[in-house]
Order: C-alpha cells, then structure tokens, then sequence
C-alpha cells in the first residue's frame, strides 16, 4: 500500500480528534520511527473506539454502547493504573455493538501485541526493544485505518434514518441538488463497503415503491 492509499483512507477518518492523533502516526512513520508509530496507533484506536461508543450514545441513545463506556470507567477506577481494560473494550464491543467484526477483531489484537513489543523491554533479549520494519507498520497503518478509523461511525442497518435526519438537520445549508450530492457521498457512501451499500439501495427502492 503506497502513501496516497493511505492518505486517501486517512480522509475518511469521521473524528477531528482521531485525525489529529493519527498525524502523530504518520509523522513518526514517515521519519521512520516505527516503534513510536505503533505505540501511538494502538493509542489511537483505543481513543477512537471511545469516539464511537460515545457518538452511538449521542446519536442512538444506545444501551450497549453507555454499559460497556461505565464498565469500562469502572474498571479504570479499580485500577487506574492497569491497561488492561484497552483489550477489554474492544471485546465488548465486538460482542455487543456492530462497529467491528472478527476479522477487524484480529487485526487489532495483533495491534496490541506488536504495540507491547515496542513499548516493553525483553528480558530474554537482554533488554532489548524490538523495532518493527517499515513494510510491518505501513500493515498496520493500513488495517487499522481498514478495520476502524475509516469506517463510518454509525450501524448501517440505522443508515437511512440517520441520514434523513442529518438531511433535515442540514436542510438550509444543502440547498442545490450538487451540493447534498457531494455531501451524501462524502461523509456516508464512499464510506460504506460495497455489501451495505447495496443494502442500502434495496432499501430506498422499497421506499420509493411504497411512495410510488
């Protein structure tokens, strides 16, 4: 994957916060800091999973999303010192929202494990850092941005609801046919993987028949 792969997914990263912190990444990346750029992307993803899980608070008034955000907050005040919790979330949210499936799952556990090689020290090495190569953190980069950053932040089977709202919310600034174009295609369809947005379609065209 060359750069303007990645800064093209780079683009489709929902939060101001998640694309400020994944600067960081790409800066220590690109300088060839490899182990700092792990280190900080597993930072990342743990920082815009909480994103997520908020923003299905926000906007969904979701259950699951505001028990695994206490959980979480209550192990973290048992322990504010452990990390453990960081794994945790994700497999609460594996088992009770949409946001991620196995797969994406997987990635990001192998993530976290190439995150503890760079961050700790091997006593069998003789104390030494492990240093990951270029071609391993571009994979990285590459997935996360794959399984979590880029990905929309909301469930796509609440998509067309989401989206009339957004459309009624936004109806004086959308005024011209180009520009709720462009706005539609950038901020959910070119996000969204082809199986969902052909849902999406068949979806619509039963609306439409129900109108028509």
């Amino acid at each position: 994957m060359d750069k303007s792969d990645i800064e093209l997914l780079q683009e489709n990263i929902h939060f101001k916060e998640t694309k400020l912190y994944f600067q960081e990444v790409m800066m220590t990346y690109q300088i060839g800091a490899y182990r700092s750029a792990v280190v900080t992307l597993w930072a990342v993803v743990v920082c815009d999973i909480i994103l997520r899980l908020q923003h299905l608070i926000d906007l969904y008034n979701d259950p699951n999303a505001a028990q695994i955000l206490q959980k979480i907050k209550d192990e973290q005040d048992k322990n504010n010192k452990s990390s453990a919790w960081e794994l945790q979330i994700l497999e609460e949210v594996l088992k009770h929202t949409k946001l991620i499936d196995h797969a994406d799952f997987e990635n990001l556990k192998y993530l976290q494990k190439q995150r503890h090689l760079c961050a700790h020290p091997i006593l069998s090495d003789g104390l030494q850092l492990y240093k990951p190569n270029k071609e391993i953190v571009r994979a990285l980069i590459r997935n996360t941005l794959e399984s979590v950053l880029s990905k929309p932040p909301f469930y796509t089977d609440k998509i067309i609801p989401t989206i009339l709202e957004d459309l009624s919310e936004t109806q004086n600034i959308l005024t011209i046919r180009d520009q709720i174009k462009r706005y539609l295609e950038d901020r959910y369809l070119n996000r969204l993987p082809l199986d969902f947005e052909l849902k999406l379609y068949r979806s619509l065209m039963m609306i439409v028949k129900k109108i028509v």
